[in-house]
């Protein structure tokens, strides 16, 4: 539902809504005034697009390191996650990632096998584990992706070996005054809201 902070700054969703809408009505307020604003609401399909760029991880032979603080212990290979969603309100759809907003949300069903770190995730032990991507309003999964450690071939070039390095190094960055917020702002619907509170509270 469509929902005014208390400072009645700021129109926000409160994660249980269950479709979108091309103008949901929110009534204002405040002593003898009043007046009627339309605010339009994307609400996301289910369950989201979580993909990996590798689902079977093995560890690095010959690399140890810490962990979380732990003592010397061997590195696994980390792969990297995206997720994707359609927006829809009404008859319109859109398609955007949303991986930033989910990772947050990314809880594996075994932690002893992957974590995930930043947008990667990594390796911990040999086993299978799912990770979960939770509504953290009502903690239904919006989506789900399958990870595998597997120990690596017996054989000497079957082993997963680190073979080079390459470090970039960003000195600046900027971004135009004129960058959208949103990736459904078109510069002509100033009071759209887009469903991001749905997947963020």
């Amino acid at each position: 539902a469509v929902q005014v902070d208390g400072a009645c700054k700021e129109v926000f969703l409160n994660g249980s809504e269950t479709e979108g809408s091309e103008s949901a009505i929110t009534h204002i307020r405040y002593n003898s005034y009043s007046r009627s604003l339309g605010v339009s609401i994307w609400f996301p399909e289910y369950p989201l697009e979580i993909v990996v760029t590798n689902p079977t991880l093995k560890p690095i032979h010959g690399w140890l390191g810490r962990f979380d603080g732990s003592s010397c212990t061997q590195m696994y290979q980390r792969t990297r996650l995206d997720a994707h969603t359609t927006f829809v309100r009404g008859t319109q759809r859109r398609r955007a990632r949303v991986t930033s907003i989910i990772l947050p949300t990314l809880k594996p069903s075994n932690s002893s096998v992957a974590q995930v770190i930043g947008d990667r995730i990594a390796g911990t032990s040999f086993g299978h584990t799912t990770l979960m991507a939770l509504n953290p309003t009502t903690a239904n999964v919006m989506g789900t992706v399958n990870i595998s450690v597997v120990p690596n071939d017996l054989r000497e070039d079957g082993k997963t070996r680190v073979v080079g390095l390459q470090v970039f190094v960003v000195t600046s960055l900027s971004l135009p005054d004129n960058t959208p917020l949103s990736p459904f702002y078109n510069g002509t619907d100033p009071e759209e809201v887009v469903f991001r509170s749905h997947l963020s509270r």
